[in-house]
């Protein structure tokens, strides 16, 4: 018999479709598998990958075989990257989902073998064309234990076994039961397990997946950035524009102290990723965004409300500290 009968009720969640979904669609247990899964369909030789970026990245395409140089960024967060020989592809990131058609465009006319990495820019339009993979991060938009996808043309979900969550999605009940804070530990313990052998995405995340209003949540995300960028704006040091799908605000403000302070009062915002004020010379773009970037946290949990009340305590908090 196909159906299970009787026993006791499973967790409630609307049944609806995934955003992604389809021929062309794979999808995987994190955001690194998809970048191998990319370069393995590819037969990519090498990869040019930013310094700005999470070093995990760098380790599970070395571990894959695949050669890998870095390149920085300019003032416009274009890549400084050489022409791509044969065999050659260019990792670009969608910095906190800020980039907008034209700035794309632009990559892919000058680099024409494009991973384009949507990990902050998860509404993000996919490229279709042969020579452009998209990969978008669920765990960074929605609560979900694991999950990735990869659009390209062509694709299909075969080549690698699902991975199971339900072991190591207990921080999703427990941010309920207690705060995001307690359940950080249990977080960070689920982050872990990804650096091991690439699978596909658990039917667990899946199932959740498919049960999210992605209407809803692009609106009341886009509506927060909104606010954020009108109050901060004028302030910021990093050209934003009015509107965009973003994964984060980001803030660049360069003044010391003002992230301790904000983590003092609640409002975590992690640095992005220290390691490189050790490796790259400390007037780089990197460098700079290292130190003095702020993700700010704008999601589904909040409303314009809450975003202005985050915007006012960004701004008193900014006069106490010292502009470097």
């Amino acid at each position: 018999m196909k159906h299970e009968f009787g026993g006791y009720l499973p967790l409630e969640l609307p049944r609806g479709r995934e955003l992604y979904t389809g021929e062309g669609v794979m999808r995987l247990n994190c955001g690194r598998s998809a970048i191998v899964a990319a370069l393995r369909n590819a037969d990519a030789k090498k990869v040019y990958l930013p310094y700005y970026n999470c070093n995990t990245v760098y380790d599970t395409v070395t571990r894959a075989g695949v050669s890998v140089e870095h390149y920085r960024l300019d003032e416009d967060r274009l890549p400084v990257c050489p022409t791509l020989a044969d065999g050659e592809w260019l990792l670009y990131v969608n910095y906190f989902g800020i980039a907008d058609e034209d700035m794309l465009s632009e990559v892919k006319n000058r680099w024409p073998r494009v991973i384009f990495d949507n990990t902050q820019a998860f509404f993000a339009e996919p490229k279709w064309d042969r020579n452009s993979y998209n990969i978008y991060s669920c765990r960074k938009f929605i609560g979900v234990p694991d999950g990735a996808y990869l659009v390209h043309t062509g694709l299909t979900e075969e080549g690698y076994p699902a991975d199971t969550s339900w072991q190591h999605a207990a921080f999703l009940f427990r941010c309920i039961d207690e705060s995001v804070n307690e359940a950080y530990q249990d977080s960070l313990d689920n982050e872990s397990r990804f650096d091991g052998e690439i699978r596909g995405m658990s039917p667990s995340t899946r199932r959740i997946l498919a049960s999210v209003n992605y209407d809803a949540l692009r609106r009341c995300r886009r509506a927060n950035y909104e606010v954020l960028h009108a109050a901060l704006g004028p302030y910021n040091e990093l050209a934003c524009p009015a509107s965009a799908d973003a994964m984060v605000y980001p803030f660049l403000c360069s003044v010391d102290g003002l992230r301790g302070r904000l983590i003092q009062n609640k409002v975590y915002v992690s640095q992005w990723w220290k390691y490189l004020l050790d490796v790259l010379p400390a007037d780089s773009v990197e460098s700079r965004l290292s130190r003095y970037l702020l993700p700010l946290p704008l999601d589904q949990r909040y409303t314009p409300d809450d975003m202005r009340e985050l915007a006012a305590l960004v701004l008193q908090l900014k006069g106490k500290g010292e502009s470097a």
